[in-house]
């Protein structure tokens, strides 16, 4: 996905949040928005607006000399939602398909960013969204991937959301795939990063015996749980990071959580495996890339063959069937 005009103002106001974060001070807080406003008119705008958010936030923690201004909101969040994440996960034991309610209810997550800016009754959107369904895509997408899959690559968006994808991945995980995580570096706003996925179970104990391992030559070359470099955004494709990229090599499903990933794995083309994106469509121009009201649950599998570096959105079912039981 390219930044449309209404990307701009979002990316102001993304780090003018930084801004108030680390410092009171007005002057300040203009300096780092005039800077990059400046920055602005000479970017690349062939990139993804995930990647030009990132610079826009490097360029804010540059400025005041913080490099992780949104830590202790972070950590706060993922306290808060701990009860929540409990209850779906009593619900998703308790379901007749568990899958298919762990997944619609792990894509409701994708609005806990919003905990951070302003208060949220984030249990009503949950479950709103969850009795909703998706507006794109079906279960039985992700599902007829996930079965024809050894290993899977899940990438992660958000802290507290964690809890929720966590809820997931024991799915893959019980049904014998071996799943890697990818978390953020830290130095963003609301994005997880290792801790937190940490935090939320996401890395399995190492003591554990992997059920795929007769699958991969050497389970041990690539650790269950990466980490993308400090202050990036989305996932850079192709990508840079050696773990990474030996990750992506290797996966036979990317699963990517939000828009940040849905931004920058469609907007270069890429050797990538199939990918399924889950997210909420937040705002106008990525509800408008996929065809969705703005704030829909979107699940959108890629077409196409495996690594051809081609993802075309397939066409809307318009009479899905219920994705939870």
């Amino acid at each position: 996905m390219k930044p449309r005009p209404a990307c701009l103002p979002c990316i102001l106001q993304q780090t003018f949040r930084v801004a108030r974060q680390a410092s009171n001070d007005d002057w300040t807080q203009r300096k780092v928005l005039n800077d990059v406003m400046k920055a602005l008119g000479e970017t690349d705008w062939n990139r993804s607006p995930a990647d030009v958010l990132g610079d826009a936030i490097g360029k804010a923690r540059e400025i005041f000399r913080a490099p992780d201004p949104f830590a202790e909101p972070r950590a706060e969040v993922q306290q808060e939602l701990a009860a929540l994440a409990q209850e779906v996960r009593q619900r998703v034991a308790a379901a007749d398909d568990p899958f298919a309610l762990a997944v619609a209810a792990a894509t409701a997550a994708n609005v806990v960013d919003e905990l951070i800016l302003r208060p949220v009754d984030l249990a009503a959107q949950l479950w709103a969204g969850v009795d909703d369904g998706f507006a794109l895509g079906r279960i039985d997408q992700l599902r007829d991937a996930v079965q024809s899959a050894h290993r899977i690559l899940y990438l992660i968006d958000n802290a507290g959301e964690v809890l929720f994808d966590a809820i997931v991945v024991e799915q893959l995980r019980q049904a014998g795939k071996r799943v890697r995580v990818v978390a953020r570096g830290g130095g963003l706003l609301h994005d997880a990063t290792a801790a937190d996925a940490r935090d939320a179970g996401l890395e399995p104990p190492a003591s554990d015996a992997d059920p795929a391992a007769e699958l991969i030559p050497d389970p041990q070359r690539l650790p269950d749980l990466l980490e993308l470099p400090h202050g990036v955004l989305g996932t850079p494709l192709p990508p840079t990071h050696k773990h990474l990229k030996e990750a992506v090599a290797e996966a036979d499903l990317v699963i990517a959580k939000g828009s940040a990933n849905y931004e920058t794995f469609t907007a270069k083309q890429a050797k990538v495996p199939t990918v399924v994106y889950l997210l909420r469509a937040k705002c106008e121009p990525v509800a408008q890339s996929l065809g969705v009201p703005v704030g829909s649950l979107v699940l959108l599998r890629s077409a196409g063959q495996p690594r051809t570096g081609v993802i075309k959105r397939p066409t809307a079912d318009p009479n899905p069937p219920p994705t939870t039981a």
